[in-house]
């Protein structure tokens, strides 16, 4: 009797579970929508002196054929404006919120220290105009003032290209389930630890774990590529939930969020060593920073150096300026081959060998 009020319990509880967790049955749009458009640019294309959330990243990030992921905030007149904080100190150096200021007001500030501006969002719009998918990340923590999602909603509805929207709060994503539901809508969340997240440890608690999930139904859920393992994730997938990740850094946080627990990369003679005697690994050759790079990301290194490295490469791999040796034979005893690729593997294994796994790499 015992046993069998237990498992019924147990059962009770996973029901329940499962009903708050559960994402949206039309959920499959999402999956067509990401699978159409796989990389986005987050808060646009930046870097290199070009700010986030910037026209200058935007247009960067149209350019380069990637889908753009932006933030918009209502501003005091109830204008549409593209910022991703909450406050304005870290990217533009003074006090204040979005929310507090005029639209005017905020373009007056400099982004970063640099000439860009912070663009409205009907700017963002006429720069993108179709060109590229956008997601839109709607900004705010009200459960009741609503107004910023009938903005984006009454704003799209002019506009001819492909979008989605994602929010922290679970009532922004609520509203288009009930208001616009031909948009594509997505949950976003994280761990929460550490102060990330709303600074309330039981709606941090909630959100990261999506018990909110059935208000809104969300198509998609928007998780950090960090906190990828998240039990709450795995159930959401398990309910036929779309999982999208933010946000990558590089190709090998890509391969680890992929699943990936080693990378097989080739080194080629003829990219290291363009002039005899003059062994590069600086810059964009540094081989031991990649593999150093790697483990920091639990990512294994296959690693393949020659001095033949493959078939599909120039020469395969060989440098051209052996060519110039009389009567050389490549890959054999030839002591005009020898000798520099003895060179050569040399002054690889002085960069790799203390990475090697047997002595701590």
């Amino acid at each position: 009797m015992i046993i069998s009020i237990i498992l019924g319990s147990l059962l009770l509880i996973l029901c329940i579970y499962i009903f708050l967790i559960s994402p949206s049955w039309s959920a499959g749009r999402a999956f067509d929508f990401f699978e159409k458009n796989r990389y986005f640019a987050h808060r646009g294309l930046h870097g290199d002196g070009i700010p986030e959330n910037s026209l200058a990243a935007f247009r960067r990030a149209c350019e380069a054929g990637y889908g753009i992921e932006l933030d918009v905030h209502l501003t005091a007149d109830e204008k549409l404006v593209v910022f991703h904080d909450d406050t304005l100190t870290r990217m533009c150096g003074t006090d204040g919120t979005p929310e507090e200021k005029t639209l005017a007001e905020l373009q007056e500030l400099s982004l970063a220290g640099t000439d860009e501006r912070i663009p409205s969002f009907d700017e963002v719009l006429a720069l993108v105009s179709g060109r590229v998918p956008l997601i839109v990340e709607l900004k705010g923590r009200s459960t009741k003032d609503m107004r910023i999602c009938k903005a984006v909603s009454e704003r799209m509805k002019s506009y001819g290209g492909n979008w989605c929207m994602e929010a922290f709060n679970p009532f922004y994503v609520r509203w288009f389930r009930k208001n616009d539901r031909s948009v594509v809508r997505g949950q976003l969340s994280c761990r929460m630890k550490g102060g990330d997240g709303t600074g309330n440890a039981a709606q941090d608690f909630i959100l990261r774990n999506l018990l909110l999930s059935f208000l809104a139904r969300p198509h998609f859920i928007a998780y950090s590529v960090a906190d990828r393992k998240s039990f709450a994730l795995h159930a959401a997938k398990l309910c036929g939930g779309c999982p999208v990740g933010w946000t990558v850094r590089s190709d090998e946080e890509m391969e680890k969020a992929c699943g990936f627990n080693a990378v097989c990369a080739y080194m080629f003679w003829n990219y290291h060593e363009q002039s005899e005697g003059a062994i590069d690994f600086a810059g964009e050759k540094d081989v031991a920073a990649f593999c150093r790079l790697a483990q920091e990301e639990g990512l294994w290194v296959i690693l393949r150096p020659g001095p033949y490295t493959c078939a599909e490469w120039d020469l395969g791999g060989h440098p051209w300026w052996l060519l110039a040796r009389d009567g050389i034979r490549l890959r054999s005893r030839d002591p005009k081959y020898l000798e520099p690729a003895k060179r050569y593997l040399v002054a690889v294994g002085r960069e790799l060998a203390p990475l090697q796994v047997t002595r701590g790499g």
